[in-house]
């Protein structure tokens, strides 16, 4: 993998979600809760986010249209956290429900960026969460991603 460090990863990956933040799409009521917290190494981000009950089905738990956009934003930027300029376009997502978090409940999402090639990159997304402040994950949603990356600049190695 593109050799890039951590605080450039992270610089990059809270870049991205920012610019994900600024284009007031439909995603932006969940991103714009979404907080990259830390780069456990490049490639591999870790984000939070409250679940709130703007992001609630209609039995009360986190809605599957979060989760699928979630496993896609916190993916792309697992993407930038390994080194790439922007994150490509979609060309699959893969989405297992585990469980249902609830109202207050902390999410962790880590994103994995497990392989970037030349033309496509394949993630990894975990979402899990933290129930009444416990520090014990509980895993809920996990996901994958390919997405079509041939042509993007990869960011120049900071020594």
């Amino acid at each position: 993998m593109h050799a890039i460090t951590r605080v450039a990863a992270l610089r990059n990956a809270r870049t991205v979600l920012s610019q994900c933040v600024k284009q007031n799409r439909f995603d932006t009521l969940i991103l714009e809760k979404l907080s990259v917290e830390e780069i456990e190494r490049p490639g591999v981000v870790k984000c939070t986010m409250p679940v709130e009950h703007s992001h609630l089905n209609l039995t009360g738990t986190l809605h599957g249209g979060v989760s699928a956009t979630l496993v896609d934003i916190v993916g792309s930027l697992a993407i930038a956290a390994a080194g790439l300029e922007s994150t490509g376009v979609s060309t699959d997502i893969q989405v297992s429900y585990l469980a249902a978090p609830k109202p207050g409940e902390q999410l962790v999402i880590r994103g994995f960026a497990e392989k970037v090639g030349k033309t496509l990159a394949f993630t990894r997304v975990e979402i899990a969460t933290l129930r009444d402040g416990h520090d014990h994950e509980t895993l809920a949603v996990r996901g994958s991603h390919t997405k079509f990356v041939r042509g993007i600049q990869r960011m120049p190695v900071e020594e």
